[in-house]
């Protein structure tokens, strides 16, 4: 298996676009960062006050980066697209199945090289975007390290999720059509349940249960809530939030990937 990984490594990174998407990911998240902070200055000029006295910070740059309205998901989402359907127009999974590697090995492996491969970029991505962003607020810490902390695996928690169903829907459909499109359509689905999650809104009870056993929602509906923090609303994270969240996006995880490699077991690529 390790020499599946290695040749996978190899094949993703001597792809152009991995890089490309990587960049433009970085770019996203500086470009948000630096148009909140024009939009503070500018509000705090109109309004005479210190630009310091409004409530975006370096901080809320970082927790913004983790959702999926703030982050660079969708870059995540088109570059895992492309780079895994791949594998099969270039027969790469094909000649690893007559070498006579085992399929769930060929699944295994390539899963883990996107994951390591994406999830690396956007963490390097987030920081790098956090310390321009601290360049731009002023190098203050305004959280709590134990929710900086807590925040921090919450939003990686949540890329996994993203990374590992967007890596099955390529498995699923292969084309790379039909896999952006369904991938973009899902995104935008999403994107409405953040807006939903950030916009507080008063909610049936049963609908919002169910909308807490979707992690793009939770995900949301605690950044929302790690936001009324740096603006001194609330005083702590509700841990019950944030336990839903872990277990239903782990739930998920484990269910998509399966579900991945059941496609794959029945594909038929010889």
């Amino acid at each position: 298996m390790k020499a599946l990984m290695k040749a996978e490594f190899f094949r993703i990174l001597k792809d152009n676009s991995f890089f490309i998407l990587m960049g433009i990911l970085l770019g996203m998240m500086m470009f948000s960062t630096f148009a909140q902070w024009g939009l503070t200055q500018l509000i705090a000029n109109m309004a005479h006050i210190p630009g310091g006295m409004l409530s975006y910070s370096a901080d809320s740059s970082l927790f913004a980066s983790f959702t999926i309205l703030g982050g660079g998901s969708i870059i995540v989402v088109i570059g895992i697209i492309i780079i895994c359907t791949k594998s099969f127009s270039s027969g790469a999974i094909r000649d690893n199945i007559i070498a006579g590697y085992k399929r769930f090995q060929i699944y295994l492996s390539s899963y883990l090289v996107h994951l390591i491969l994406f999830l690396g970029s956007v963490l390097i991505s987030v920081l790098l975007n956090y310390f321009f962003a601290n360049i731009l607020f002023g190098f203050k810490i305004e959280t709590s390290w134990d929710i900086f902390i807590n925040y921090l695996l919450i939003g990686i928690l949540h890329y996994i999720f993203v990374i590992t169903l967007t890596f099955v829907l390529a498995i699923v459909f292969k084309s790379l059509a039909i896999s952006l499109v369904t991938a973009i359509g899902l995104s935008v689905a999403f994107s409405f349940l953040a807006l939903i999650a950030n916009a507080n809104f008063e909610i049936n009870l049963v609908l919002l249960f169910l909308l807490k056993l979707i992690p793009y929602y939770q995900n949301a509906y605690i950044s929302s809530g790690a936001s009324s923090l740096l603006m001194g609303i609330t005083t702590k994270l509700e841990t019950t939030d944030i336990v839903i969240f872990i277990i239903s996006t782990v739930f998920w995880i484990i269910l998509s990937f399966s579900l991945g490699y059941i496609s794959l077991r029945k594909t038929d690529l010889k």
